[in-house]
């Protein structure tokens, strides 16, 4: 049985090779690079600039007219009259401030009730309560800053340290050559050392041998402060029983055969 030929039903005449959701067929991915919708485009841009001569510089284009802008924002004013908000009521009276500053209260608003300033984000007791710091900017108060740290102690940082894919090149490729020796490498290892303690995450690790490696860049001898806190952070990890083996680029980079001895020099020493 011969298969009837499907031909794209946007006017171009060739074989359709792609259905749309809309049940048409095509020949291209997207309609709008089929040979007929292409044509129809340019005789329809051909038509617009004699219609419009001299439209292809900014000044004379119809849609960068002074007096095309300026005729859309008096209609865009008019269709929008109404729709601003209307500045609370200056009022002169002994109340105090509805939402608690204490101060005498300047204005009143359509709900009935008394602020201080024109806009009750303005007020200050409302600004301490919610933590705005200025219009339009939120900081975070002591309390959730506290809360953030904490998750972060507690393993949130090691977790999406997992998620990390734009690591150094030469990392990659000590990555390749531990998948050739030791039998469970992870790269981007999460190492939670339990509550109240600092987790980290390793560059390389292998569970079953208890061996971390890592291959440290200019970031961790940029100061000598970094140098500090990288040891102190080996040492906290080694306290949980793990092994070091470090590369880094002030070495010529390693080979397959001298990583192996390495490894196996590491484990032996206890």
């Amino acid at each position: 049985m011969i298969q009837e030929q499907i031909l794209c039903e946007y006017g171009c005449g060739q074989e359709g090779k792609y259905r749309f959701k809309n049940g048409k067929w095509c020949c291209s991915e997207n309609w709008t690079k089929c040979p007929s919708q292409k044509e129809r485009k340019s005789i329809s841009a051909k038509k617009f600039i004699l219609e419009h001569p001299g439209c292809r510089s900014k000044e004379n284009h119809p849609l960068w007219n002074k007096k095309h802008k300026q005729e859309s924002l008096e209609k865009m004013k008019l269709s929008h009259a109404g729709c601003i908000k209307p500045l609370p009521e200056i009022v002169e009276t002994t109340e105090l401030c509805s939402f608690g500053c204490g101060q005498k209260a300047k204005y009143k608003y359509r709900s009935g009730n008394f602020c201080c300033s024109e806009t009750f984000e303005k007020c200050p007791e409302y600004r301490r309560k919610t933590g705005l710091k200025s219009i339009g900017r939120k900081i975070w108060s002591d309390q959730k800053k506290e809360e953030k740290r904490q998750n972060f102690i507690n393993g949130q940082a090691a977790y999406m340290n997992t998620f990390i894919t734009n690591d150094s090149k030469p990392e990659n490729e000590l990555f390749k050559i531990i998948c050739k020796l030791l039998p469970r490498p992870i790269h981007k290892f999460p190492i939670y050392r339990g509550k109240g303690k600092r987790n980290y995450t390793a560059d390389i690790a292998d569970p079953s041998l208890g061996i971390i490696l890592e291959f440290d860049g200019y970031y961790h001898f940029h100061t000598e402060e970094r140098k500090q806190k990288d040891n102190e952070r080996q040492q906290e990890i080694e306290e949980d029983g793990w092994k070091f083996l470090r590369y880094n680029i002030f070495q010529k980079f390693p080979t397959l055969e001298q990583v192996k001895e390495d490894v196996l020099r590491t484990i032996k020493n206890d």
